[in-house]
């Protein structure tokens, strides 16, 4: 048994590195899409490869596969790494004229691009749009898929906690403004009696006012003759 894991570790030890390829996805980007390509004659692409859209990556295994479109004849052809801001550059003669399907293999996954169509013979003035040399094409880039989403203890539990901080707020919120509306009621109660209570003092004493003084007695023992 022992031997066995030393045996384990020692080969593992000794694989030679490779680029972790499991689990991601690569965009490719063409520097310029090939056109005016002719029968026979030897053509040249260069693509990019951007981990999840955005790092270049090199040191990755990449192919153009082509296949024809009329007999189904396909033809692969090996990329070459050129070793920096993850550029690999491709030379590729396709035997037939009219249209190929192609795409680019890499990190096993195929990455199509738009048809080539090649011609019998050159045209007069070959037209080959060529892109900027800061960036690559931008219309002929092609993205593998969406990234797989990792459970994580912040995926799992970071959502419903979330979720419960921002219901506490609201029910935070709304207890404040229920207790506003409650003494904003009190007080207007409280104005509300003193005012009555002082315009019944008003009227009481207006009333007090306006009656006539009581009249005098008569004396007693005095007659009136």
């Amino acid at each position: 048994m022992k031997r066995t894991a030393i045996v384990l570790a020692i080969l593992l030890l000794g694989a030679p590195p490779v680029p972790v390829e499991a689990g991601g996805w690569v965009s490719v980007s063409l520097d310029a899409f090939p056109e005016g390509v002719v029968k026979g004659a030897e053509q040249e692409v260069s693509f990019v490869l951007r981990q999840h859209g955005v790092h270049p990556v090199n040191g990755s295994r990449a192919e153009l596969q082509f296949t024809h479109e009329e007999t189904g004849e396909y033809l692969t052809v090996e990329a070459t790494d050129t070793g920096r801001d993850g550029r690999y550059i491709a030379r590729f003669s396709l035997p037939k004229a009219d249209l190929w399907d192609w795409n680019v293999w890499t990190w096993a996954r195929q990455h199509p691009m738009p048809a080539l169509h090649v011609s019998f013979t050159a045209p007069a003035q070959p037209n080959t749009r060529v892109a900027p040399k800061a960036e690559p094409v931008g219309s002929f880039v092609n993205y593998g898929p969406a990234p797989e989403l990792v459970a994580t203890p912040f995926t799992v539990l970071g959502f419903p906690l979330l979720v419960a901080s921002l219901l506490l707020g609201l029910r935070s919120r709304f207890a404040l403004s229920l207790t506003r509306r409650r003494g904003h009621r009190t007080h207007a109660g409280w104005d509300t009696y003193v005012m009555q209570s002082r315009i019944r003092g008003l009227r009481s004493a207006r009333r007090r006012l306006r009656a006539p003084p009581p009249r005098a007695a008569a004396s007693p023992g005095r007659s009136h003759g």
